[in-house]
Parts: structure tokens; sequence; C-alpha cells
């Protein structure tokens, strides 16, 4: 017997494996959890399940397999669990996840693809499926064809509750289900789905769960933060520079997170870049439109915000300027960095400020200015040079650019990291 498998691209962050059971067909098979709906007036974050992983080797015995006849049991067997380490097709069960979901109150939506920011849910959720249990009986009737079952199954769960705003794991929980059915059908998947089902509904019930979907208790608040003593920086001029001449202070960001962009922000060498471009890392390195480079040291970060500082040597290079004012709908704007390869360093997109949004209580600037991955942490400016924004999310639609990107307002990013102008 197999699970409906089938391979996904996206890497999910994996634990190490549950030791089986000596006999994981041996439990009990409680009532179905009574999920308590969350309040009606309750501001809710969307869930999409995007990725369901097995986490057994192959082989691994797993479940006894049975008949009847005339209510004697005969042929006891045992099965092994023969599909291994692989993953469950999502598009099976999103759909139950989503119906569940929305059934008891909660927001849903389907979802695809793991740490994709290509998601229309607020929230994505993974499923590693550690251990299941099985008892089975196959042709439990003298009418019963052969290849139908029934019977119950007992399945643990670890799940990830990720955020692609904030592109990381908000919460691991786990739970473990039984489902039982007296019912036959063919195969048994109908029984393993009961068992996940039953998983779903008791993720619910988690305080680690609600919390984040009602509340957001369990992410990053600014008011958990620690406060950051202010650091002021030289003051940029502020005379229009060429758009040209604007991308004399972008840079390509290396790091052991990958490559980004970054820009100047002061003649003493402070680098503006997205946290998700330097990562973990303590040192990146930062080239220059010129080919020249040079070892920063990044030494502020903001997560929930997404934006880093890094201090470098910048040669009495020109930093851009930092434009105070919001931008106004229709404005045409350009989006400035290294987009997909460092041997596109420099290239520039322009566009136009479509609208102005918050998600999660972060402002955005949302622009149908053309961008890609390397394009993280450079600037969006404006016809004079100056830079409006930081870029930090785009969608695209099967790889196709969707015209939907959005930017970090300048001014919000100088106040996650504490950084002020010099007067």
């Amino acid at each position: 017997m197999r699970w409906i498998i089938a391979g996904l691209a996206v890497s999910l962050l994996l634990t190490t494996p549950v030791m089986a059971q000596e006999k994981p067909w041996d439990f009990t098979v409680e009532a179905p959890a009574s999920v308590q709906p969350p309040p009606a007036t309750a501001k809710l974050k969307s869930v999409a399940l995007a990725r369901v992983f097995v986490d057994m080797p192959q082989g691994e015995r797993w479940a006894t397999s049975y008949s009847l006849n005339g209510g004697i049991q005969i042929g006891r067997d045992y099965l092994n669990w023969e599909s291994g380490r692989s993953d469950v097709a999502v598009d099976q069960l999103a759909p139950e996840f989503s119906q569940i979901l929305s059934s008891l109150g909660f927001s849903a939506a389907i979802g695809r693809q793991l740490f994709d920011t290509d998601a229309k849910s607020d929230l994505q959720v993974g499923a590693v499926i550690t251990n299941i249990g099985g008892r089975l009986c196959w042709a439990c009737g003298l009418t019963t064809p052969g290849d139908q079952a029934r019977g119950a199954v007992a399945m643990s769960v670890e799940w990830q509750i990720y955020s692609p705003l904030e592109r990381r794991v908000l919460a691991t929980i786990r739970t473990r289900g039984a489902y039982e059915t007296k019912e036959s059908r063919p195969g048994a998947t109908h029984i393993l789905n009961g068992a996940f089902r039953e998983n779903i509904r008791r993720l619910l019930n988690t305080p680690e769960f609600r919390d984040i979907v009602l509340s957001g208790a369990a992410m990053t608040s600014p008011a958990s933060q620690p406060l950051l003593t202010p650091v002021q920086f030289p003051r940029p001029v502020t005379v229009a520079r060429s758009i040209p001449d604007a991308t004399k202070a972008v840079v390509s960001v290396f790091s052991n997170a990958g490559m980004g962009s970054g820009f100047l922000i002061s003649t003493d060498g402070h680098v503006l870049t997205n946290q998700h471009v330097v990562g973990d890392s303590r040192f990146v390195k930062l080239k220059w439109p010129d080919g020249s480079e040079v070892l920063g040291e990044v030494i502020r970060t903001d997560r929930r915000r997404d934006i880093a500082l890094i201090k470098a040597s910048s040669d009495k290079r020109s930093p851009l300027a930092l434009r105070a004012a919001e931008p106004q709908v229709g404005e045409a704007v350009y989006a400035v960095g290294t987009p997909l390869d460092a041997k596109f360093q420099g290239s520039v997109t322009k566009g136009i400020v479509s609208a102005t949004r918050t998600y999660d209580g972060l402002p955005f600037i949302q622009s149908d200015t053309v961008i890609n991955s390397g394009n993280s942490g450079g600037p969006l400016i404006d016809e004079k040079g100056a830079v409006i924004g930081i870029c930090v999310l785009g969608l695209d639609i099967n790889g196709a650019p969707a015209g939907i990107n959005l930017f970090i307002p300048i001014a919000d990013a100088l106040k996650a990291l504490a950084l002020t102008p010099a007067p």
C-alpha cells in the first residue's frame, strides 16, 4: 500500500527522525478533538497547507494486516512502509485542510509550496509526519472485495508554522491523533487521511497555533525587541543626481545566505540591505560597480522589518540621498540592484508607485517596477536619485513577474535600526 507521493522542489526544515514504536499498531483511538472556534470579531491571519512530508525510513514496519472469515480473524500479517522519506501530494490534502479550518471559523487559503514568497496567505503550514501505526482489515465481510480495507490509523505530526513576510518559522508544534472507520473502501488512503484530519483538529486546539493566528503573539513585536542605542550617520547630500550616477552608490552583497543588493547611505561607509540577504553572517563582501571589493561588518539587524546595516570602507564615495516625504501613487520610480546573477550588477528597471500597503502592522510601498532574486536590499529611488524604499519582496505567477512588488519605506527602515542622519 502506498500513499500518493509527489516531489516538491522547495526544502522544508526537518527534525531528527522519531524512533518508531516497538508495536506502532498498539494504540487507543480517542474521541475526535472538539475545536473551539475563534471569536467572531477576531482579526484572523489566513493559513494555507503548503507541504506534507513523511519522515519514515523505507521498510519500517508500521501496521498489522488481516482478514475476517465468519467473524474469525485470519491471515495476520505486517505491512512495511514502502514509500520511504518522501512528499505526500499536497494537492490531495490542502483542500481538506482549508475546509476544516473554514468550517471551524478560521481563515484558510489553498497553499502550494512552503517558503515561497508568492504565498497569498499570511501563514504557511508544513507537516512532517514522524510516525504512523495502523490496524487494517482487508475484505472484512462476506461480500467485501479483497482490495478494500477498514480499520484504524494513529499518526504523529510535527507542524511548522511559517511566515512568508518574516521569512522564518514562527513555531514548531507536535500533535498525535488517531482515526477509526468501519467503512471499507479501496486501499487505505481514506484511513490515513482520517488520521491526518484528526491531527489538523488537534493543531487548531494548541495555544501556540491559536496565539499566532488570532493575536500574532508568537511573532516578534516592536515592544518585545531590545531597545537599540540610536546611531547617527553623516547626512547625505540632497542634491539631485541622475539615475546613472545614482547607480554608483549601489553594491552587490555576498554572504553565507547568498547574494543580494545594498546601497550607501553615508560618507563613512554605512550600507543598508535586507536582513535575509546577510543572514547570520557577521562579515559580508561588498562589490562596487567599478569592480572593487571590500569587507563589510554587519553591525545591526532587525529580522521583523527585514533590514540590516553594514559598515565598510567607502573610499569617499557619494551616498544616496534619503527622501523623507512619502511617495505619491503614480509617481515614477526606479529599482537598482543585482538581479539573478552578479554579472547583472547595476541593473535599473522603471515603474510607478502603485499603492501603499500595511501587512502585519508593517508599512510597504507597492510598485510594478520589475525585480528579481538578487534585487533584495537594493534601493527604490525617485527621478532625482533619492531613496524612497528598499526592495524586499516580489510576487510572480508560475515564474513570471506579476507586477506586484513590495518595498520597505526608507523612513521605516531607519526607524527599525534606530538610525538618524546627523543635523
